[in-house]
């Protein structure tokens, strides 16, 4: 998903965002923040800027700093990319991960099945998977990340069917 020139500006902006009911953030408290995480001077940061805007993922008026759409889906992907799951505890359930996503959102869908099969999930049928691990605040963030909520759908399931004996070895390994 690659890397845009920014020494984390832009993550540090959409962080900063988050907390004010504003869109637009103040450049030189942009700079202070990021001169003190990153120990960047004003040269770096105003070139950084630069490469942002020129990018189309910021827009700058004065000294006001505003993340443009293009922006957002760049922060979006990384936090995607950041993505980990971390706990991987078993209650004794399935959850069967089921998604319709529309052939114009083809992107989120083949990012969605990168990372279930980076989370080492079982792919059951191409828009099917199933893992044994409590995995419903992990999906509903990268869901939400995806803007594709209302296509994917978890199913806490005792037993698969005729896939049980299956599936149930896969995850003994």
């Amino acid at each position: 998903m690659g890397g845009y020139p920014s020494y984390g500006i832009l993550n540090e902006l959409a962080e900063m965002l988050s907390y004010k009911p504003l869109k637009t953030i103040l450049r030189d408290l942009l700079f202070d923040k990021v001169s003190q995480r990153d120990g960047i001077n004003k040269t770096t940061f105003a070139r950084k800027m630069y490469d942002l805007q020129k990018g189309n993922f910021v827009t700058i008026k004065g000294d006001q700093v505003t993340v443009t759409k293009k922006g957002w889906q760049r922060i979006d992907l990384e936090r995607i990319d950041k993505l980990q799951w971390d706990d991987k505890k078993q209650d004794g359930f399935f959850r069967l991960i089921i998604f319709d996503i529309p052939e114009k959102r083809r992107r989120a869908r083949d990012i969605l099945r990168e990372k279930l099969r980076e989370f080492e999930c079982h792919q059951i049928q191409k828009s099917v998977f199933v893992t044994p691990y409590r995995c419903e605040e992990v999906m509903n963030e990268l869901v939400k990340l995806l803007h594709v909520e209302r296509h994917v759908h978890i199913i806490k399931a005792v037993h698969l069917g005729h896939d049980d004996a299956k599936v149930r070895k896969h995850f003994r390994k």
